[in-house]
């Protein structure tokens, strides 16, 4: 986050949509260090990430366009992260749907395609205004 902005990579599927930069741990690597090092090869920023904002769970089977239909079961963890260097000058390298990186502001939130919808509402109030205590576990809809 940067003032009342995100950073968000653009993917494109069938349609394009709007993701949270991030990815799976290594074999030992803590979820804050690999969030970081997800941050840095999709966007191209370095980010130090802090407190732990908001925990999604879910199977795959509900979200077919990004990931497999297999049902797995997945716990994401959420992280306020702030920008800790400038960006490098490498490539984003969030795989080959990604399409873009950008920060995008919380009132626009609304109105753009973005994953997962469930924070659309409490990450969009959390960047108007940073005393808004968010609600830690988000509930998917049915």
């Amino acid at each position: 986050m940067d003032e009342d902005r995100v950073l968000l990579t653009l993917s494109r599927f069938d349609d394009e949509v709007y993701l949270l930069p991030g990815g799976e741990p290594r074999a030992g690597e803590s979820s804050s260090t690999a969030l970081s090092r997800h941050v840095q090869e999709q966007t191209g920023y370095e980010v130090a990430a802090h407190e732990l904002l908001w925990i999604r769970d879910h199977t795959t089977s509900n979200h077919g366009l990004l990931l497999d239909p297999s049902g797995s079961y997945v716990v994401e963890l959420f992280y306020r992260c702030t920008l800790s260097g400038g960006a490098v000058t490498v490539a984003p390298g969030g795989g080959p749907q990604q399409v873009a990186v950008e920060w995008v502001p919380g009132d626009r939130l609304p109105s753009v395609e973005f994953l997962p919808e469930s924070l659309v509402e409490p990450l969009a109030a959390y960047l108007a205004d940073r005393s808004v205590i968010p609600p830690v576990y988000v509930v998917e809809g049915a």
